[in-house]
């Protein structure tokens, strides 16, 4: 059938790049990439998960000191309780977006015979809602944890911008 003069002029330039609010589909590894990163800022914030010793070691050495014991060293407790609230808060809002979906039905055939995945975006609520617990702990940081830590935070006109 021969398409409508939009829809084929549509069909030759490809799709709309306005039809999302991305401007090319996430990477089949986003997920991961997202876990990755999200681990060794939490490292860095509160320190690494407890472990047994058993399974993966943490993503930063041991002998880095989190921001909340350097809050807790300076006697900042009640700031770093809240803290490591805040990062807690955006780990769940993170971990409901690296869960991995629902694994493919396996057919028996082999991987290399099965056409790509595509990668599928967490649903908008759940990544607005971890876009909002990243900012309260971006906010906190700023507000609290940098003056406690006698840390400036800003741009110059020296910073290459």
């Amino acid at each position: 059938a021969a398409l409508s003069g939009a829809a084929s002029t549509r069909a030759s330039s490809g799709p709309d790049p306005h039809d999302d609010i991305w401007p090319r589909p996430p990477s089949a590894s986003h997920r991961e990439a997202w876990q990755a990163r999200w681990e060794v800022l939490r490292s860095v914030a509160i320190g690494p998960p407890p472990t047994d010793g058993f399974g993966p070691q943490p993503a930063v050495a041991p002998a880095v000191v989190s921001f909340e014991a350097m809050l807790r060293g300076r006697g900042r407790n009640t700031a770093a309780d809240a803290w490591a609230q805040a990062v807690m808060a955006a780990d769940q809002a993170m971990e409901s977006l690296t869960r991995a979906g629902p694994a493919p039905a396996s057919s028996g055939q082999e991987l290399a015979e099965l056409p790509p995945v595509a990668a599928q975006l967490p649903p908008l609520a759940e990544m607005q809602r971890a876009v909002a617990a990243l900012d309260a702990v971006k906010r906190f940081m700023q507000e609290t944890v940098a003056p406690a830590l006698d840390v400036t935070l800003g741009f110059s006109d020296a910073d290459g911008d």
